[in-house]
């Protein structure tokens, strides 16, 4: 363990210059951070082999045939590591450090029984955590400010990357050390002890508690909600119910030593209750992310909400109906579905990427663009819908999974993603390029990814393009909603934005209305354009462009920026930053406006 929290320490350390590039031929060919996360997993992993051993579970044979084992793993992990995309890359890494940390809080009690036993020893690692933490940031800061003094005061030139190597030995090697220092030494002992900190049960009655109460609450109403209208769920719910989940199950958690004393009956009926009444929650949420599935198909994040979403249903059956008292089977469920779901066909990303190949195909099949098992360009008219739909599906693919396993769909031309050859996972904005430049082979035109169904909107111009200042007398810029101009001879204009009707006023130093720009018909266009805008987020200056005349003045506003929401009663824009260009039609009124009044 403390091995590989010195590993840990050290390779990041050994991305900089300084004294510890003892790795650095190890990291040369990378960034190092495969080598990072496999030494960062084998703390957990080692810390609960040795626990297991030391309680007798396994023996000492047992034990080095999962030493190898765990090498063999990580380096599996390391060897696979580059061809993974970043997202993919977080998501097993937090699927992988989950179950290695669930697996040291259960393995030295898998015995049948000893549930006391099994709460005492979290409770200990849960404080230590804590304590772990106060000690390494009051340790750090005096050892910086220690080397800070000494640079201050004797003129020591320490090296730049100093308080970081610090930083990364304090928080691996220090921080582990510590942590396992205060393991109590007899797990079997902890059977026994009727130790409970009184904070456990204040916090979790007058906190967690009301808490879960108040979220259950929107929940069950929400849930009466959509059998009055039939409306189908909010994909927001997801959120509340995983925040409740975990805030309901911490409550459980802290108050199970308590919970049959006579004055804490409650806490059993509150134990059930909390459960029954997560079902409707739990079914909404099954509802939910089935109209997701149905609409774009699986991804990582959908599986892992499906996962979650029937695992809190077995738990509520488990503790709602049938008043389990096992709280074993909460990490070790969480960490079997961790570490089942990270790989084979099964798991998260095989599922996902088959999904969303199938859905591919089948809009290419849909739309005519399949001959013989491959795709083949189309000169047909393709829905925008089904247009989305494509790039969507075609991007994912892209940017978590390459075109490998898509080479004898594709052809292997197009399956290429860089002039190498190669066909690994891309980064999502090359990703985009890629699945443009791909959909464009096929006769598509590239739309930008799915949008979210939400009223807030932004449009911005491409800074890119030129703007054409032939014909007008003035052009000036305005940042901000309400902007005063200097107009010649000590005068002024006004710019004022009305934000609830869309449009702009420009109005002389007295308040009067010069030109009127309403604003709706821009935005119209704006909303159209990006609805079928490519990979550049930015829409051309000419969709973001008003014109106006009156008062002697014709004016053409081009929009540098425009944000906003819709309402039920129309569009209601929030900011606006445009340039105007203001073309004087009255002769003889350019140092001053006394001929500009309204008609």
């Amino acid at each position: 363990m403390i091995l590989a929290a010195v590993l840990s320490a050290l390779i990041p350390m050994s991305w900089m210059e300084g004294p510890a590039d003892l790795l650095a031929v190890l990291t040369r060919s990378g960034s190092g951070e495969d080598l990072l996360v496999a030494s960062t997993l084998a703390i957990p992993l080692y810390f609960a082999l040795r626990l297991a051993q030391e309680r007798g579970l396994i023996s000492a044979r047992w034990a080095a045939a999962l030493r190898v084992s765990f090498v063999a793993v990580l380096i599996s992990i390391v060897w696979q590591w580059a061809g993974w995309s970043d997202q993919v890359r977080v998501l097993r890494y937090l699927q992988l450090s989950l179950g290695a940390h669930l697996l040291a809080a259960f393995v030295p009690f898998a015995r049948p029984g000893e549930f006391n036993g099994f709460w005492q020893y979290n409770r200990t690692l849960f404080l230590r955590v804590l304590l772990t933490g106060i000690y390494a940031h009051v340790l750090y800061a005096g050892l910086a400010i220690a080397i800070l003094a000494i640079d201050r005061l004797f003129g020591v030139d320490w090296y730049d990357e100093v308080y970081l190597d610090l930083l990364f030995t304090i928080g691996f090697v220090f921080s582990t050390w510590f942590f396992i220092s205060g393991v109590p030494g007899k797990l079997e002992q902890l059977e026994s002890s009727e130790d409970y900190p009184r904070g456990f049960k204040l916090f979790a009655q007058f906190v967690l508690i009301p808490l879960v109460t108040i979220y259950l609450t929107i929940l069950t109403a929400y849930f009466g909600k959509v059998l009055l209208t039939a409306e189908w769920p909010s994909g927001w719910i997801g959120w509340l119910v995983s925040s409740v989940s975990v805030v309901g199950i911490l409550s459980i958690l802290l108050t199970y030593p308590i919970r049959d004393r006579e004055e804490n009956r409650w806490i059993g009926s509150y134990v059930r209750w909390f459960w029954i009444v997560m079902i409707p929650a739990i079914l909404m949420l099954l509802v939910a992310s089935w109209k997701r599935i149905a609409q774009y198909g699986i991804t990582e994040p959908r599986y892992f909400l499906v996962v979650l979403t029937l695992w809190l249903a077995a738990m509520a059956v488990l503790y709602g109906i049938r008043r389990s008292q096992n709280i074993k089977l909460i990490p070790l469920s969480l960490c079997i579905l961790a570490l089942l779901t990270v790989a084979g066909p099964w798991g998260a990303y095989t599922v996902s990427r088959n999904s969303q190949t199938g859905r591919f195909t089948s809009l290419l099949e849909t739309n005519g663009m399949m001959e013989d098992g491959r795709a083949r360009p189309t000169s047909a008219e393709v829905s925008l819908e089904d247009r989305r739909e494509l790039s969507g599906s075609l991007t994912y693919l892209l940017a978590g999974h390459g075109t490998g396993h898509m080479t004898n769909l594709l052809g292997p031309e197009l399956a290429m993603t860089d002039s190498a050859g190669g066909q690994g996972a891309l980064r999502d904005s090359d990703a985009g390029e890629r699945a443009s430049a791909i959909l464009d082979a096929l006769g598509v035109d590239y739309v930008a990814g799915r949008r979210a169904e939400t009223s807030f909107f932004t449009y911005r111009a491409d800074s890119s393009e030129r703007m054409a200042v032939d014909g007008y007398t003035y052009v000036f810029k305005t940042r901000s909603n309400d902007a005063s101009i200097a107009w010649g001879a000590g005068d002024s204009m006004q710019v004022v934005l009305v934000q609830d009707e869309a449009r702009l006023e420009l109005k002389d130093a007295n308040g009067v209305v010069l030109v009127d720009l309403p604003l709706g018909e821009m935005l119209a266009r704006a909303r159209a354009a990006d609805e079928t805008r490519g990979v550049n987020p930015s829409l051309p200056r000419d969709v973001l462009r008003v014109e106006a005349a009156g008062s002697g003045l014709r004016v053409t506003l081009l929009i540098d920026s425009v944000h906003g929401e819709r309402t039920d009663d129309g569009v209601r824009v929030n900011g606006i930053f445009a340039n105007w260009l203001v073309a004087v039609l009255v002769e003889g009124i350019p140092a001053d406006l006394s001929a500009v009044r309204p008609e």
